[in-house]
């Protein structure tokens, strides 16, 4: 039944399924990710296993961060300028508009 599809480890050795074709709950989210079915894809301490520090998720790095984000492990999200990519200046980040400030807070670009 579908009880068995959220208990333990994968049980077949093909591709995960697409978000579109995993059984859904009665929340109309995908079981896996329902936090309120307890799916497993949400630990013990209502967070996203992936993510949660007390539980030492796979987005965690060795400097209790997340991972995409932390600077001393060059994490993907951070630029050679040592900041987040998303906000630098020198790289174009896409969080900022043409007159060189952070998109949302631009009273140029219609921002806060």
């Amino acid at each position: 039944g579908s009880a068995s599809l959220l208990a333990g480890p994968r049980l077949h050795s093909g591709p995960e399924l697409p978000e579109s074709k995993r059984p859904k709950c009665v929340h109309g989210r995908s079981m896996y990710n329902c936090k309120y079915c307890g799916g497993p894809s949400w630990c013990e301490h209502q967070r996203r296993r992936d993510r949660c520090k007390d539980c030492g998720g796979a987005h965690i790095c060795e400097h209790n961060r997340q991972r995409h984000m932390c600077k001393d492990c060059g994490g993907s999200s951070i630029c050679e300028h040592n900041r987040q990519r998303h906000y630098c200046k020198d790289c174009g980040g896409s969080g900022i508009c043409e007159h060189k400030r952070q998109r949302y807070y631009c009273p140029d670009c219609g921002g806060k």
